[in-house]
């Protein structure tokens, strides 16, 4: 799945760009189905220390997210599966309004002039 990136409001280098806090949730909840330690979590989530801080503390806050202390391991709750089922239905339709909207807006482009027998008219005189 591709990550949907938007702009940064602040931070950043010119031209950076900053993932969704949904998307984050999602990335570490997919990561820690099986179980997932600190810093690989931290990795594959793209997190640095201090984001991976704060995203851990609101996901086991939620109790989407448990903490096995016998393995030494973050564990996915049952709440974090029915959470990446909303999410997976909700991208879904984003992408179907993406797709609709992509389809309106080619809608209002004018027609092609380089067809043969047609004329193309100003959208302003």
């Amino acid at each position: 799945m591709r990550k949907r990136l938007t702009r940064p409001r602040s931070r950043g280098g010119k031209g950076a760009l900053k993932r969704r806090k949904s998307l984050i949730i999602a990335e570490i909840l997919r990561n820690a189905i099986n179980g997932i330690g600190k810093t690989r979590m931290m990795y594959r989530a793209m997190l640095n220390f201090d984001q991976s801080r704060k995203y851990t503390k609101l996901l086991l806050d939620a109790d989407l997210l448990q903490w096995d202390s016998a393995s030494k391991e973050y564990r996915a709750t049952e709440k974090a599966i029915g959470y990446l089922r909303e999410f997976d239905d909700f991208q879904r339709l984003r992408k179907e309004v993406d797709q609709r909207a992509k389809h309106l807006d080619d809608l209002l482009r004018p027609k092609d002039s380089s067809r043969v027998g047609e004329e193309s008219v100003p959208l302003h005189a």
